[in-house]
Order: structure tokens, then sequence, then C-alpha cells
């Protein structure tokens, strides 16, 4: 079990302190990073290979206000560092660099994929990144590194996606979910919603090109895959741009079919509130948690309920 604690406060300005800590299954104190001390930034986001010995996680200033990059961290079972690679800010956009919830490992601790809240999207392959020398993310390009969704000027305005969750779908395949449209500039403008709002993006591995994208219509809270990962399953919640409730509910792709996200796309479930997590089973059966939502007018729509769909 991995555990990112953290905290922030404001004084003069923003302060930010985080620690990464492991147990054992029988609830033992593994170890914890820095041993001594926390790091003065944010961990958001940890995850592992299966058997548990490529632990990767991130810092970073999500306030951008600190001036610092963020750094991916890769750490065997012993919490001993194996590698790490550091991640500008973009500038002249941001002072700062972070990852949300984008930072994925597969199975094996081959592959691993982090995507930045700033719309940035990097690959990195284990046995190459821990050679010495200067390593560079398999997508590399001097502009961006690989853009998902960063700044860019649409009527006027510089705007972009936020870097929500990436999840390595097999060894061919990154999937990257991206969140609401934000103005690059803040406080700023947002005369319209980004092309890729709120959308699940299919990226090839070998070339970071973007094979399709599908368009969720509302937030959505991560990517849940069945355990043969065959089966994806998206909570959505509004479209924070336009308040849109409509789109609230489930949507299942089997990753098996060919084509783009419409021709996975098996099914969509509507919900009356906000579906904030989900779960999927290797037969397809999926349990999501629903909530209620207070509407502008003060009306509620949706309950605390469990859904099950077969």
């Amino acid at each position: 079990m991995y555990i990112a604690a953290g905290r922030y406060w404001k004084d003069s300005g923003y302060e930010l302190a985080s620690r990464v800590y492991r147990f054992s299954p029988e609830g033992t104190l593994s170890w914890k990073l820095p041993a001594a001390q926390n790091y003065p930034l944010s961990v958001n986001w940890i995850d592992s290979s299966q058997d548990g010995k490529n632990v990767v996680f991130s810092t970073g200033d999500w306030t951008n206000s600190l001036e610092t990059s963020a750094v991916v961290y890769s750490v065997d079972e012993s919490g001993d560092l194996r590698w790490k690679y550091e991640i500008p800010p973009l500038r002249p956009y941001f002072v700062s660099a972070a990852i949300w919830h984008g930072l994925d490992v597969s199975d094996d601790g081959s592959m691993i994929t982090a995507y930045t809240g700033d719309g940035r999207k990097y690959l990195f392959y284990d046995s190459k990144i821990k050679e010495p020398g200067d390593r560079k993310s398999e997508w590399y390009s001097e502009e961006f590194q690989s853009n998902v969704t960063a700044p860019e000027e649409l009527e006027g305005s510089v705007i972009y996606a936020y870097g929500e969750e990436a999840k390595i779908a097999s060894e061919n395949e990154i999937l990257y979910l991206t969140g609401t449209t934000l103005p690059a500039y803040y406080p700023g403008n947002v005369t319209m919603a980004h092309p890729l709002e709120n959308s699940l993006v299919s990226c090839n591995a070998e070339t970071g090109e973007t094979s399709w994208t599908y368009s969720l219509g509302g937030r959505c809270t991560g990517i849940f895959c069945s355990p043969d990962m065959r089966f994806l399953v998206l909570p959505v919640g509004k479209d924070t741009s336009s308040g849109n409730t409509q789109v609230h509910g489930i949507h299942m792709f089997d990753s098996q079919k060919s084509g783009n996200g419409n021709s996975k796309l098996l099914w969509t479930f509507n919900t009356e509130g906000v579906v904030v997590s989900a779960a999927v089973s290797s037969d397809c059966t999926v349990a999501a948690i629903e909530v209620p939502l207070q509407l502008e007018n003060g009306d509620v729509t949706g309950k605390h309920r469990l859904i099950i769909v077969r």
C-alpha cells in the first residue's frame, strides 16, 4: 500500500509539504520518502508495477507560484532511487509544473507515462531511462515534448484543457483524460471551450500521435479498467463550462473492438446526479457511485446511491 500525504497553507504565499509512505500488507511501515523531512512540493499520485519493484510518483507545484519543475521519481521496493526525470515549467504560460493523476506504470513496470496539468504528455521506457546521459521522453519535440491539450490561442484567448489522468491500455496504446477549459494566463478569459475539453484521447505508443478522441460531455474523475484491461468505464459529471447536467452518467468501452472511440463504445447509462467513481469486472459488470448536485436555482438532482449495471 502506498500513501501520499500532503498539505498546503498560505502565509505571504503558498507553501506545500508532502511525503510518500509504503506499508506492508500487515500495516507495517516499510519506508517513507523523504526519510527525514517533507518534500516542499505536492505529491498527487503514485503507481507501481504489479511486483512492486518499480514505484513511480511525482512532485510538483499545482499553485503555479513556487517557480519549480515537476519531477518524476522511480524507486524500488526498498524506496531507493532508480531514476528521476525533470519536467520544466511550460513558459511563458506557467512558472511551475505539476502532475495531477496523470501518472501510470504498466503492470510489468516497463512503461511509464506522465501527463502534466498543462497538457503535455510523456512516455518512458524503463530500460532506457535508467541509462546515463541526456535522457528524453520517447515523444520528444522542442516545443512541447508532446502536446495533448497544451495552451493555444483560440478566438483571442490562450486556453488549455487540464490534464486529468493517464492510463497505459496496452503496449501499443496510451489513454489520456482531459478536463475543463482554463485560461493559460490566470486570471484570464475563456471565450470558448477547448476542442478537447472533457475528452478521452487515445495515442499510439510508438509515435505519440493521436489515434482518436471521444468527447464525454462533462468532467470525468478517472479511467477505470477491468482486471483484464478489456473494458473501460468512465464516470461523468456536469460540464463545468456550460453547466449542462444532462451529460451525467457512465460510459462503457470495449478496448478489443476495432475503430475509434465511437466504435468501441458499448453503452452509456444516464444518471440524475454526478457519478464520482466506478469499477468494472471482466464480465462487464459496473459498480458506480452517484452523488447529488445542487443546481444554481437551489434544486437538488440525484441521490447518494450505489448503481450496478450489467
